[in-house]
């Protein structure tokens, strides 16, 4: 399964500690995980998650 995780549009230094948790549950689960920094780029990917 393809994970979209959106991180919030604000000036951070790191990811936020909760993404990161869900990212590894998903990673170690196979599943393919990617990370976008807030917006609405993602817009023209068919995601079965968000």
């Amino acid at each position: 399964m393809r994970i979209l995780l959106v991180e919030p549009n604000y000036k951070n230094k790191y990811p936020p500690m909760g993404l990161m948790k869900i990212s590894t549950y998903h990673k170690g689960r196979g599943d393919e995980v990617t990370f976008y920094k807030g917006g609405y780029g993602f817009s023209g990917i068919l995601w079965k998650a968000l």
